[in-house]
């Protein structure tokens, strides 16, 4: 599992609510090491990934496929849609 964690605030990308609904917002929190701060990372062919929740196994979603900036993301069933994939620079 990996923790996704903010650099220079040192956050993690928690669950709000520890919920395994559809729909629930994430927000960063203080390191508590808990399963909704836990987070699997599975590559595409197209060099995309795809960030799942180990909790629930639900994706990490830009909802409405929003163009928005400050969009608030979501957890959503896993699909085959592009505002599930990501991008990640290291």
């Amino acid at each position: 599992y990996f923790k996704i964690i903010n650099k220079k605030y040192g956050f993690c990308i928690d669950v709000k609510g520890d919920s395994y609904n559809d729909g629930v917002n994430l927000y960063l929190n203080s390191d508590n090491s808990n399963l909704y701060q836990k987070w699997i990372i599975l590559k595409n062919l197209k060099s995309h990934f795809k960030i799942l929740a180990s909790s629930s196994g639900k994706s990490i979603e830009v909802p409405y496929s929003s163009f928005n900036e400050n969009e608030k993301m979501i957890l959503y069933i896993p699909n085959n849609t592009k505002n599930q994939e990501w991008i990640l620079v290291y």
